[in-house]
């Protein structure tokens, strides 16, 4: 497990720094076309276009973060911050790689728990609980496993799966 939080730390560290370039043209479109939202701290009492702007923008990095880990996984198995901690995802069944649909869907399952805040937590913090193989919600609607791999032979055929 702690390899997988390392894993999400990283993909997150890298979807942080999108986040704040994507946001830099947000404010900027902001403070030009809204001055009064901009100079106002406590004036201004109803959300508004900056709020709207900011919701499309979260919308935008999630679903960027969703396209993110189903590419990277049915490219590669793995995403890089998986691929950094020596991880990789497989379908539970046979312990395959993960075809385009599967790596979609588990994506998405993760997009649409990550949007209701507690099941987004409820989600990670299933596999804590869950055994042998320490599955995640959208692991197991997807069919799929995070599995480690074999030192000597990094996203080759060994890997340690119990299911």
């Amino acid at each position: 497990m702690g390899q997988r939080v390392g894993a999400y730390i990283i993909d997150h560290l890298i979807f942080g720094a999108v986040a704040c370039l994507l946001s830099v043209p947000v404010g900027i479109v902001t403070a030009v076309r809204f001055p009064e939202y901009a100079e106002a701290s406590e004036t201004v009492d109803t959300p508004g276009p900056v709020f709207a702007m900011n919701l499309v923008l979260i919308g935008m990095v999630l679903v960027l973060l969703a396209v993110y880990q189903g590419l990277c996984v049915a490219m590669w198995g793995a995403t890089i911050g998986k691929r950094a901690m020596r991880l990789r995802v497989v379908r539970v069944a046979d312990g395959g790689a993960v075809g385009w649909s599967q790596a979609a869907g588990r994506a998405g399952a993760t997009l649409l728990f990550s949007v209701v805040p507690v099941l987004g937590h409820l989600d990670l913090g299933w596999a804590f609980r869950d055994k042998p193989n320490r599955q995640t919600l959208h692991d197991k609607l997807a069919g799929t496993v995070v599995v480690r791999v074999d030192r000597a032979s990094p996203y080759g055929p060994r890997v340690h799966f119990t299911g």
